[in-house]
């Protein structure tokens, strides 16, 4: 199945914290796995590098 993903579903499956991202997850996830062709338009993914450079969230620490 092709599933064409938006920024809105990207941005709630990237970031922990956003309400929806126990629903989003699971979509990326069966993308990453093969398990349905992700699709995304150029559009969609330099909104998502707007949206994520400009998140006020400090990344956490991995020390």
């Amino acid at each position: 199945m092709k599933t064409l993903f938006d920024t809105s579903v990207l941005v709630a499956a990237i970031v922990e914290p956003h309400s929806m991202h126990t629903r989003a997850l699971p979509w990326l996830q069966r993308a990453k796995a093969g398990e349905i062709d992700f699709l995304a338009a150029s559009h969609t993914l330099a909104e998502l590098y707007a949206v994520l450079a400009t998140l006020p969230l400090k990344p956490r620490s991995h020390t």
